[in-house]
């Protein structure tokens, strides 16, 4: 049985912590607070779905209520509030006693929830996880319970890592204005652009938890990326249980975190071939699709540009329909431009 109430918050000159938001819904697995009526009603009917879901599949994890407050503004103390681009933050009293989840409350909440339900259920058992695949983990778990979201999800989050692989090389394809039959290929090379210093992987991936967050208070983006790439290479080839094994078998042996050269092992990778080529391998033709729908302008300015330095004498229509520009996926399927909206309409406001 769920109730609902406004809840009469005490201002406190000397406090500095922020007032818990107005109205809350109580579920089996904790209290969920919103500023409306309606939003925490749909949060705490996703918690009531994602809880039971994030214990049953992840191994180690505890059997322990959490609250979430979902916010306009996120933020745990007054004056507190969290980077631009954070969509939500697990807080915790110690190493693993988590206090509560926060959420932003726009954008898809099911993916946020589900990651920070990651965050606040491990047991010590994970211990020896690598800090920054914590991270990993999260998106791994919302991708495998939040299907709709799961080629964003991946598409977000494999181009986030192209930080650390110096791009993705994708291929785009078109026809010669001049009607030739056959097609032009030109690598495309992009990247996210958010700076993560000097880190490097294998620096990373040796870091705990604590470690991480004291050097860390806010992982750049790339983190997140590097983390979703090693932690779903690992689940697809050992499962959950395979990841959470290495990190037992650490702990067995005394090992503050799992050696560098296991996680790679179990993910296949090697580090001297990460590049963009390596990465676009990656970018089937569903990821590829999501990523021109989230990103349409960073593809729709640099194709424009492209041809603008190239075949500048284009009618709008030329382009679109002579030249046809496309994108070829990793499976070899081509993604015509014209044909995804928001990318049609950047590189026509372009031209």
């Amino acid at each position: 049985m769920r109730w609902r109430v406004a809840i009469a918050v005490l201002v406190l000159g000397a406090s500095c912590a922020a007032p818990p938001p107005p109205i809350a819904v109580e579920t089996p697995y904790g209290l969920v607070r919103a500023e409306s009526e309606d939003k925490a009603e749909e949060v705490a009917q996703m918690l009531e779905r994602l809880a039971p879901r994030v214990r049953e599949i992840l191994p180690g994890s505890a059997d322990r209520e959490i609250d979430v407050w979902v916010q306009s503004v996120l933020r745990s103390t007054r004056n507190g509030e969290r980077a631009k681009g954070v969509k939500g933050f697990t807080l915790l009293t110690g190493e693993f006693n988590p206090k509560r989840i926060h959420l932003l409350e726009d954008g898809e909440l099911s993916w946020y929830l589900a990651h920070e339900l990651v965050h606040a259920l491990v047991d010590e058992s994970w211990r020896s996880l690598p800090g920054i695949l914590e991270e990993g983990l999260g998106d791994v778990v919302a991708e495998e319970l939040n299907p709709e979201y799961a080629h964003r999800i991946r598409a977000h989050r494999l181009f986030t890592s192209s930080g650390f692989t110096g791009g993705v090389l994708f291929r785009l394809v078109y026809r010669l204005p001049a009607g030739s039959r056959g097609w032009v290929e030109a690598p495309m090379r992009l990247q996210v652009l958010e700076d993560h210093g000097e880190a490097r992987v294998d620096e990373l991936l040796g870091l705990s938890r604590r470690e991480l967050r004291k050097e860390w208070r806010e992982l750049p983006e790339p983190f997140y990326g590097l983390a979703y790439l090693i932690v779903s290479r690992i689940v697809e080839r050992e499962g959950l249980d395979g990841l959470h094994a290495l990190c037992v078998e650490a702990e067995e042996e005394g090992l503050e975190v799992v050696p560098t050269e296991r996680i790679l092992a179990a993910a296949d990778l090697d580090l001297h071939e990460f590049n963009p080529d390596f990465l676009a391998r990656l970018f089937g033709r569903a990821e590829t699709r999501q990523l021109l729908l989230m990103q349409p302008e960073m593809f729709g300015d640099t194709i424009a540009s492209y041809f603008k330095s190239n075949h500048g004498d284009l009618t709008s229509r030329e382009l679109l329909y002579r030249v046809n520009p496309s994108l070829r996926s990793s499976d070899g399927s081509l993604l015509r431009l014209r044909s995804l909206w928001p990318v049609r309409q950047r590189m026509l406001e372009d031209w």
